[in-house]
């Protein structure tokens, strides 16, 4: 849903079948990770439920699920990659 404002804001909902409280909070840390990773072009308001098997997926299959539903919702955005250092945009998606 867009919203006024000039990023994107994000709400989670992880549920305990996802796993104990500290595998919770890393699913959590990890996808808030990869929406601070994005630069969008509009504000947007973006619901995200983790589902059970989050837990065991790995932060590169996290960042492309968020990629993929995001492309889906039609949110024009670009992903920075941070992990060599430097900001530079690795991809644009429109």
């Amino acid at each position: 849903m867009p919203n006024d404002l000039p990023y994107i804001r994000v709400g989670l909902a992880v549920s305990k079948r996802v796993g104990n409280s500290v595998t919770r909070n890393l699913v959590k840390r990890r996808i808030r990770n990869v929406f601070a990773n994005i630069n969008a072009s509009e504000g947007w308001d973006v619901v995200v439920t983790a589902k059970p098997h989050s837990s065991e997926a790995a932060f590169a299959d996290l960042e492309r699920a968020i990629g993929k539903s995001i492309k889906r919702a039609g949110i024009e955005f670009s992903s920075v990659n941070t992990e060599s250092g430097d900001s530079q945009v690795s991809e644009v998606i429109r």
